[in-house]
């Protein structure tokens, strides 16, 4: 991945070779398994005039290191297409990192909103960058049902094709969450993904209004859900259940 991302904008080729036959002026990447102290996610690096050394632990950690090496050089190496560029130069330095946190997450809400497959890994690889470890991700609301369940199909036919404001919204077939998981493990990104229920299921009682308390099947839902809102909603369902 690190040689891939410097390939682009530089030009350089960036051969990968085993441990031991790198020459001078490398980016040397080594897992030291004896180096228990620096956990799953710690990692040592050590710039100098002939080498660029990354040591860690455990996989995760050489991955957040190589985060830190993208931090360090000029800001165009993050570019897609090559750069006319002469300095890609690394300050000298020693660096010592661990997580202070072990859960370093973020929520992306592709129930309200929906988003393709490509941009939930655009927004990974932002994560990643910035060494998050967790990707909360909001499948269903009221305004949308996003991952298809073999058993209800109704859920993505009927309750995934709006999303707030209107639009056409979308789901994430059995393969498209695979794919994004697997994205994801490879940068040493947890998915935790969020069902909401009981409440907040407009989205499912559309295809299956027999699991509702009135068994008829409720208007898409388009609104955002506001704090506001959903006080007036719970006020007037305490109202109509005390008079019942």
């Amino acid at each position: 991945m690190l040689a891939a991302q410097i390939r682009r904008p530089t030009g350089f080729p960036i051969a990968v070779t085993p441990l031991g036959t790198a020459p001078a002026g490398s980016i040397i990447l080594r897992l030291a398994p004896d180096r228990t102290a620096l956990g799953e996610e710690g990692y040592e690096l050590t710039v100098a005039r002939d080498s660029v050394r990354l040591v860690a632990n455990r996989p995760a950690g050489l991955f957040r290191g190589v985060q830190t090496i993208r931090q360090l050089l000029p800001a165009d190496i993050e570019s897609d297409m090559g750069v006319e560029r002469y300095d890609w130069s690394i300050p000298a330095l020693t660096i010592a990192d661990q997580p202070r946190f072990a859960y370093r997450g973020a929520m992306l809400d592709v129930s309200r909103h929906f988003f393709t497959v490509d941009e939930v890994e655009q927004y990974i690889d932002i994560l990643a960058l910035y060494k998050m470890n967790v990707l909360h991700l909001h499948l269903s609301d009221d305004q949308g049902w996003r991952i298809q369940i073999d058993s209800r199909p109704k859920l993505t036919a009927m309750g995934s094709l709006t999303q707030t404001g209107g639009g056409a919204g979308g789901f994430y077939t059995k393969q498209d969450y695979q794919t994004i998981i697997a994205y994801a493990q490879a940068r040493y990104i947890l998915i935790v993904p969020e069902i909401d229920m009981p409440s907040h299921i407009n989205a499912a009682l559309i295809g299956y209004p027999e699991i509702s308390c009135g068994q008829r099947p409720p208007a898409l839902y388009t609104e955002p859900k506001s704090a506001g809102a959903r006080s007036a909603w719970t006020r007037r369902r305490l109202t109509h259940l005390s008079m019942t």
